[in-house]
């Protein structure tokens, strides 16, 4: 069951703020796809940007267009 306006936590979704969380920089969504294909070699791109789309309006990464 998913309470209206929560969504339940994957592992590629874990990973992914992760990585964000360990850079010293702001990652671009390529490099964050490059670092989670070592942790998960079969993630895709679009799932890297999902995610980060995800967390972005979660409030828990802010995102930064150059």
């Amino acid at each position: 069951m998913r309470v209206e306006g929560k969504r339940r936590s994957t592992k590629q979704r874990e990973i992914v703020l992760q990585i964000v969380a360990q850079q010293k920089t702001h990652p671009t969504a390529g490099e964050v796809y490059g670092f989670a294909r070592k942790c998960l070699p079969a993630i895709s791109l679009a799932t890297v940007y999902r995610n980060l789309h995800v967390l972005a309006g979660e409030g828990k990464l802010r995102e930064v267009q150059f």
